[in-house]
């Protein structure tokens, strides 16, 4: 969403299918420097930066044996969501959800779920284009929790999956 703190995750695969470590950086189509690319372990690493409306972003990668490749990034869309979920705070994961400024969604809902069973469940409304909650992390097993934003036709939007450090009996 244009305007807006953007934080891309990625990883960089070989023709082998093994994960491969890459260095590079984020161009606007003028061929400003945006953001630096470096991967952290086995090619996957995490980049961010604010995308402007009406411009364009290409990643220039060169992996280790000094090849290079030039990967369009999809253009910023101001009508999306940006949804984030923090897992810093130990007892309760913080839900937040932006919606693009040509969004124009009254209302969204939340479920999260894990091992296929629902486990948290909420509908909001947006508050000049924004909704955050908290959700108790003790509600879930250990393990990965999915959670999936929904419009208010029920629409999947966005998903993010975070890994809950309950000490559980399972």
């Amino acid at each position: 969403i244009t305007g807006m703190q953007s934080n891309i995750a990625f990883k960089a695969i070989a023709s082998n299918g093994l994960g491969v470590n890459v260095r590079g950086v984020i161009q606007d189509e003028r061929g400003r420097k945006i953001a630096d690319i470096v991967s952290e372990h086995r090619g996957m690493g995490l980049v961010s930066f604010i995308p402007r409306q009406g411009s364009t972003y290409e990643a220039h990668l060169t992996y280790p044996d000094r090849s290079e490749a030039d990967i369009e990034l999809p253009k910023p869309d101001d009508s999306g969501f940006g949804f984030n979920i923090s897992t810093s705070d130990p007892r309760h994961l913080t839900v937040n959800v932006v919606a693009g400024p040509q969004n124009h969604q009254p209302a969204i809902s939340i479920v999260g779920q894990s091992g296929g069973k629902i486990f948290f469940f909420t509908t909001g409304q947006l508050v000049k284009g924004k909704y955050s909650t908290i959700v108790r992390k003790d509600q879930f097993p250990r393990g990965i929790a999915q959670f999936t934003l929904l419009t208010t036709n029920g629409e999947p939007m966005n998903e993010r999956l975070v890994f809950i450090h309950n000490s559980d009996n399972i």
